[in-house]
């Protein structure tokens, strides 16, 4: 929560003084000051304040009567979704400043449309890229107009301290309000020394954004403390020294060609991972077992994360589920390949690692190696707790903690996949009886390099284990996107929960100020958290990565909003016109606006461009068709709503291209060429846009 909803929660982001922290504050809410739920419940703030900043990578809210409508924005002149640009230009009436150097960022502004009451619609204000770390940002609202032109003004407590007119306090009062409103006079002096009029200003106010420290020191710690358990401390050298976890074989399924003609086995089991979380249920405040559905992370006193043990001081592990997917050494071959490329898969939405199993029809799986584990606090296993937590965000924290955990199963079970050890208490993926070609070859050889590829949530998730991730340099991020506070409402996938959302929270107003608020504790568990540190600025003892982030143009799952927002703070480039998008396809002024064009010979020459990051759109085209025959798809709605699929008889926004799109030639060509040790991006479109789905252009 960043600003006021009414006049109780006055307009400051609150925080505190809290020399301890790298930014100097600590966040300080107060069950007043948070939302409650249907039954009265406040958020509890605690964890919360546990915080040196709010998220860098959420939404900004507050309330403007007047400004409740589309057309007031654009009577105001306010820079929206399809004109980033213009948030720069100084006279723009909604701007976030660093407050140290006055310079301008670049956003965009929306009002919220998920209810039709104007009375309770909030201005929502995006960062278009992730906002910086540890800084200290001015919010600022001015010459804001309602939708018939007529300008609004500030009233009550801003307006006086913006016009320095007070009314006098009676004989022996204390005025309460004496150092908040220093603090926005101080604000009000400061805009006017970088040309901002005072009188011009509707509402101001200052707020911290938390501290790399902050976002990522929990997962470090937990990544850290793991791999020293397997001898192994340097995190940078891409060298898998040690032990290898420990990995339980339960199934092998061996593929006929029939079944498969590149994949020559299935493989379920589990892996054994310190488990960093206790055994008492959040969600449902019963006992469980260590590391299981709705537990929280076991903190220690310094506040971070420690290895659970159990009443008799052991410490705990717990068996995490695993599924490989071995490639055949050629089509139809009846032997598996040998010196495969190891790739980690992440799954979409609420799903488990069995999803890998749809790649077994992709001719690229000849000689891979693509193993998958559960996205934990968000898997399928966790949906009871996750619609517990819906109505009452009191057992929120639950989800971004578990799904830290995540990251450290993740990272084991990459080790595995090229650890060189032949203990057979602990062997390697090398070395144990189900991945042996035969011939005296080796599934991974020496030197082995990983990698990963994640769709749909597997990208939103994939963005943090990239950041974190020692043994894996490149990954392919395929329909990703950033910051889950702004998804959900233009998700489709969100409807199904969206019911059990309002019903905890039935004031639209307070729905978005807890979507904000989540932001906070999210941040650990998804890739905003880890955007500035996911390619060429790379955390403490952790190497630099490559990323390739593939958008499906329209997608009704994961909005290109925030998949764009994702490559401008990476600083992803992209192809050229007209190999980009085709021309009139998208309503912005300037389509993907901050993402630098590359030229088309650096996807074309060699082995492909070799940059840190790279964004592809790709498209099914627009909507069209006849009823049972759709096709194609509109762009994205501009408003916080998800696009409305096509039906039997109504094409509405058209087809879904989030599917389409992952498994295109087109996006399974840049991830087989990609992710090698000598791969780049390549052309895979024939320098014209990527097309998919039938669509082969205009």
């Amino acid at each position: 929560m960043r600003a006021p909803l009414t006049p109780e929660r006055k307009c400051s982001a609150r925080s505190t003084q809290a020399w301890s922290t790298l930014t100097g504050r600590r966040l300080a809410l107060t069950a007043a000051s948070v939302p409650r739920n249907y039954l009265g419940q406040s958020i509890e703030p605690s964890a919360f304040n546990a915080n040196d900043g709010f998220s860098p990578n959420s939404p900004i809210v507050t309330r403007v009567p007047g400004l409740d409508t589309t057309s007031a924005l654009v009577a105001s002149g306010i820079a929206q979704e399809t004109d980033i640009g213009k948030s720069l230009e100084p006279d723009q009436p909604v701007m976030v400043l660093d407050a140290k150097t006055g310079q301008q960022l670049p956003i965009w502004t929306e009002v919220d449309r998920s209810t039709s009451d104007p009375s309770k619609r909030t201005v929502i204000i995006h960062g278009a890229k992730v906002f910086p770390e540890a800084t200290r940002l001015i919010v600022v609202l001015r010459n804001l107009k309602n939708a018939s032109g007529t300008p609004l003004q500030p009233t009550g407590w801003f307006r006086q301290v913006r016009d320095g007119v007070y009314p006098p306090l009676a004989p022996g009062a204390i005025d309460k309000t004496a150092a908040r409103r220093a603090e926005i006079d101080g604000l009000l002096t400061r805009l006017q020394k970088w040309g901002i009029d005072r009188s011009s200003v509707y509402r101001t106010w200052d707020f911290t954004t938390a501290s790399e420290e902050n976002l990522t020191e929990r997962a470090l710690k937990m990544r850290d403390d793991a791999y020293h358990q397997l001898g192994d401390d340097d995190m940078t050298d891409l060298i898998p020294t040690g032990n290898s976890p420990k990995v339980t074989i339960s199934d092998v399924h061996h593929y006929t060609t029939g079944e498969s003609p590149y994949v020559y086995e299935v493989v379920h089991g589990t892996i054994k991972v310190p488990c960093y979380m206790g055994n008492q249920s959040l969600a449902t405040g019963k006992p469980t077992s260590y590391c299981a559905s709705g537990t929280r992370l076991n903190l220690g006193p310094d506040g971070l994360p420690t290895q659970a043990v159990n009443a008799a001081g052991t410490p705990q592990f717990y068996d995490a589920d695993i599924t490989c997917m071995i490639g055949r050494s050629a089509p139809n071959a009846d032997q598996m390949g040998s010196n495969t490329r190891a790739m980690i898969y992440g799954h979409g939405l609420l799903g488990n690692s069995t999803e890998v199993e749809a790649n077994k029809h992709e001719p690229g799986m000849i000689n891979v190696s693509m193993c998958a584990a559960d996205w934990i606090g968000m898997s399928f296993n966790d949906v009871p707790t996750v619609l517990r937590l819906l109505p009452d965000m009191n057992k929120f924290a639950t989800l971004p903690d578990r799904s830290e955990q995540g990251l450290v199963d993740f990272m084991y079970l990459g080790r595995w996949m090229i650890s060189q050890d032949t203990d057979p208490a602990h062997p390697g993926m090398n070395a144990m009886a189900d991945f042996q070609p035969g011939g005296g070859q080796k599934l991974a050889t020496p030197g082995q390099e990983l990698f990963y590829v994640g769709g749909s949530q597997g990208g939103i998730m994939g963005g943090a284990l990239t950041a974190v991730e020692p043994d894996a340099r490149r990954s392919v991020l395929i329909v990703p996107a950033i910051g889950y506070s702004t998804l959900l409402y233009r998700s489709q996938d969100f409807n199904k929960f969206l019911t059990t959302f309002k019903t905890g929270y039935p004031n639209p107003a307070d729905q978005q100020v807890v979507l904000t608020l989540i932001q906070t504790l999210w941040d650990r568990g998804e890739g905003g958290g880890y955007a500035h540190h996911m390619t060429s600025d790379p955390l403490p003892n952790t190497p630099a990565h490559k990323v390739v982030l593939v958008e499906g143009f329209g997608d009704h799952e994961v909005a290109n909003i925030q998949t764009e927002t994702e490559a401008r703070t990476i600083h992803a480039v992209t192809r050229p016109d007209p190999a980009l998008l085709d021309p009139g396809r998208s309503p912005s002024v300037v389509p993907f606006w901050g993402i630098p064009q590359e030229p088309l010979s650096s996807f074309t020459t060699g082995s492909g461009y070799q940059g840190d990051a790279t964004f592809i759109p790709i498209d099914i085209g627009p909507a069209r068709g006849t009823p049972g025959n759709w096709a194609g798809t509109n762009p994205n709605p501009v408003i916080n709503q998800p696009p409305i699929g096509s039906t039997d008889t109504e094409l509405n926004d058209g087809e879904n291209p989030h599917t389409v799109a992952s498994r295109s030639a087109a996006s399974l060509g840049i991830v087989f060429d990609f992710l090698k040790p000598t791969g780049g991006v390549t052309d895979t479109c024939d320098a014209k846009p990527c097309y998919a789905g039938g669509w082969t252009g205009p």
